[in-house]
């Protein structure tokens, strides 16, 4: 939930500041975000999440 809340605050940000350097910071922060929940799909954890947002 945290890398969530991260998202979406340097989300806010690269709508206020338009700098190439941070868009490919923004892109790897959600990358790395969903590698995260896939390699946590063993624990069941990914499943629960998709259902919700469907």
């Amino acid at each position: 939930m945290c890398a969530l809340v991260s998202y979406w605050i340097s989300w806010e940000r690269l709508k206020e500041n338009d700098d190439q350097n941070y868009k490919r910071h923004c892109i790897e922060m959600v990358y790395n975000y969903f590698v995260a929940q896939f390699w946590q799909s063993e624990d069941g954890n990914t499943q629960q999440i998709e259902s919700e947002s469907l």
